[in-house]
């Protein structure tokens, strides 16, 4: 759906003063005439590194952003660039060790330039930050949004799902992108690259090129013309959950029952003392189980009969979110261990990735299964 013309003015001229970071990082390009997917999203690769060697051609480096459009890559920079981050005059300072040639120094953050990056097996792209904290660095990689996209899309579902359920992901992933480097715009990093935004890693594979095409700038707007913040999750396992009793997210607090997704069940065992480190000493879990949708809370039973409610999500991350695959679950203990069984994978909140797949299967387009899981709001193309 478009907005109405007086609506789509209004949008454009908050839109312009909003002062969105992908259009302006690093003043490397600007966004051209294509829209916002010519534009650039900063995502932070890898955080809190002391020492890192990064790998390529025609490696440059330079002091500030603005300097990128200016460099020259000569024909002999080096392929291999170090960087310690070591102590000197009582403050942290960074130390590069190129190929040829003694260490330098450099107290400030850094801009590389290069072709092919990469650090381990990671590839990077060919811009990026090391962002100098007070005793550590981070490293930010400056993508194009249209090929962020593509890196988000090939990790977060496979290549040979319905093209319809790979769409719907693409304009789901580009509004969170979006609202997330507004919510971060005076910040150095727009999203992370792992399940803390969404998950990026970089792939020059062509098959999406055509379901980019397709949905070219489309984004999700709530009911009030904002940026929607589009949530997403592997199996919901027949219920979403409220974006609002998840993460305080006060912009949806919508449920969706979800037919297309039964959801496969899951079990785990864990010992009651690592438990005991997020909870302390307890009698037992009162399982807040319920068989339409999962957990926001957990109550835990103490020695006195007392009763102290948790965040299930909170829980969930504490335990490793890998491990409990949902707060969709009822536990029993076991001795000193506790079992725990649910059904679903993930928070629960807005697209159900496998439940977008069956939707897919059964020839439903992109903008049904969008309607489906976000029904509050509207499908809006930023030409």
């Amino acid at each position: 759906m478009r907005l109405k013309n007086h609506q789509i003015v209004s949008f454009i001229i908050c839109f312009s003063f909003s002062g969105l970071s992908l259009a302006a990082s690093p003043n490397i390009v600007s966004a051209s005439p294509k829209g916002i997917d010519s534009s650039w999203v900063r995502i932070r690769i890898f955080e809190k590194l002391k020492q890192v060697s990064i790998r390529g051609e025609q490696i440059v480096v330079v002091n500030k952003a603005d300097s990128f459009r200016n460099v020259a890559i000569a024909p002999l920079s080096q392929k291999k660039l170090s960087i310690e981050l070591k102590r000197k005059w009582n403050q942290s300072v960074l130390f590069l060790q190129k190929d040829n040639g003694a260490p330098s120094m450099q107290t400030t953050s850094l801009f590389i330039k290069g072709n092919d990056l990469k650090i381990g097996a990671q590839s990077i792209n060919n811009f990026i930050q090391v962002y100098k904290r007070n005793d550590s660095f981070d490293v930010i990689a400056y993508v194009n949004l249209r090929d962020y996209l593509k890196g988000v899309v090939s990790s977060e579902m496979p290549a040979n799902w319905p093209k319809e359920t790979l769409k719907a992901q693409i304009v789901a992933a580009r509004s969170y992108a979006l609202f997330m480097s507004e919510k971060r715009k005076n910040q150095v990093f727009d999203v992370e690259s792992s399940i803390k935004d969404q998950v990026y890693r970089h792939t020059d594979d062509p098959h999406l090129e055509p379901l980019l095409d397709d949905t070219a700038n489309m984004v999700l707007f709530d009911e009030n013309r904002n940026l929607f913040k589009a949530y997403y999750h592997s199996e919901c396992g027949g219920q979403t959950s409220s974006a609002k009793k998840v993460f305080g997210d006060s912009q949806s607090d919508v449920e969706v029952r979800d037919p297309y997704c039964q959801g496969r069940t899951w079990r785990m065992e864990i010992p009651k003392r690592e438990i005991e480190k997020y909870f302390g000493p307890f009698k037992q879990i009162v399982s807040a189980f319920n068989p339409i949708r999962r957990a926001y809370a957990v109550d835990v039973q103490r020695a006195d009969s007392s009763f102290e409610a948790f965040d299930a999500q909170k829980l969930r991350m504490q335990i490793g979110s890998t491990r409990m695959k949902s707060t969709w679950f009822e536990s029993s203990i076991h001795g000193d261990k506790i079992e725990f069984v649910g059904k679903g994978y993930g928070h629960g909140v807005g697209l159900c990735q496998w439940g977008s797949r069956q939707m897919g299967v059964m020839k439903k387009s992109f903008k049904e299964i969008l309607s489906f899981y976000y029904p509050k709001t509207k499908i809006v193309s930023l030409n």
